[in-house]
């Protein structure tokens, strides 16, 4: 990782925004809500531990491999 510019990553688990009933990760960096990336969706019979924690993993893997 370059520290010589830091950068922030930002993961966020939303219900029902901008799908109704679903919950949405997304993740965006320091440059803006422009570079935000949906990383995928569940309802509320398909969200467990599991999905979660596939969702920070994914998370943490795009960010090692972006920055």
């Amino acid at each position: 990782m370059d520290l010589s510019e830091p950068r922030r990553w930002t993961l966020e688990l939303t219900w029902g925004n901008p799908e109704p009933d679903r919950l949405v990760a997304q993740r965006w960096t320091s440059t803006g809500l422009g570079d935000m990336v949906q990383l995928g969706s569940a309802s509320d019979s398909e969200i467990d531990e599991l999905w979660v924690r596939e969702q920070f993993l994914n998370f943490v893997r795009l960010a090692l491999e972006l920055a």
